[in-house]
């Protein structure tokens, strides 16, 4: 367990403090993602919710095993399908 701090500094009372597990922080970074995201005409909440994990979890994927040569834009090139501007 954390030790608690004496810190008058909240930045550093907050990183005294115990580490998320590794589910928790997916959630709160997909949480923070989604409320960044709700009302940009975006698809139903859930739709918008698993769109974001998935993006977190390809994101961590990539820090823990990098991407060879072309890098992770050229992976996303071959999978996305191109959006031509209307």
């Amino acid at each position: 367990t954390a030790v608690a701090s004496s810190s008058p500094v909240p930045a550093q009372r907050r990183a005294d403090g115990p580490l998320p597990s590794p589910g928790d922080f997916v959630a709160l970074v997909r949480d923070r993602a989604v409320a960044a995201l709700e009302g940009d005409a975006s698809p139903d909440a859930g739709e918008l919710a698993r769109s974001c994990e998935l993006a977190v979890r390809l994101a961590l994927s990539c820090v823990t095993a990098p991407p060879g040569e072309g890098g992770v834009a050229e992976l996303v090139r071959t999978v996305l399908p191109r959006r031509t501007a209307t």
